[in-house]
């Protein structure tokens, strides 16, 4: 979905063709979730929220989320270097009534794009399970400083499982 809305800004266009097959998709599951009282979670990385709001075909996905702001969980991925961007984009659709709640996704590939193999030591990290819990901790408490209420986290790794099994704590 991000692909279509960071490509697709002209509003001439978007009045003939109308919205992407992804905004109509993510549409007609938003219908659903109220009547089956199911949450919606929805993750975009990087600019994917920023792009997503501002684009004019984008403005039906967008008022649908108003209506059913309950059942719509925005999640901010902490992937590149755009999580300041990411977590105003997901508070800023809770602030004006997108989402009743709002949510992280903290990631180890953060740790492993930033070559950090481990405090103070640069380089190719062998993978994900280096990071150090505490770092999962502070994405996580960005989120919640912000007013975000929910935490996804993917089974990584080394998180909380296997033989080298970290935890937050």
């Amino acid at each position: 979905m991000a692909s279509y809305l960071m490509n697709t800004t002209n509003s001439a266009a978007a009045a003939t063709l109308g919205e992407p097959p992804p905004v109509r998709w993510l549409m007609g599951l938003l219908d659903l979730a109220p009547r089956y009282g199911k949450f919606v979670a929805i993750r975009l990385d990087e600019l994917g929220w920023a792009r997503a709001m501002s684009n004019v075909w984008c403005k039906p996905l967008y008022e649908k989320m108003r209506g059913a702001s309950r059942y719509v969980i925005p999640i901010a991925g902490f992937r590149g270097s755009h999580a300041i961007q990411q977590i105003s984009s997901v508070m800023g659709l809770w602030l004006e009534g997108a989402a009743e709640q709002w949510g992280v996704a903290p990631t180890a590939n953060w740790y492993v794009d930033a070559r950090f193999v481990m405090p103070g030591v640069y380089g190719v990290p062998k993978g994900p399970e280096a990071m150090p819990p505490s770092l999962y901790r502070a994405m996580i408490l960005n989120g919640a400083m912000t007013g975000g209420v929910c935490v996804c986290i993917r089974a990584q790794p080394g998180f909380m499982a296997g033989r080298r099994a970290q935890y937050v704590g």
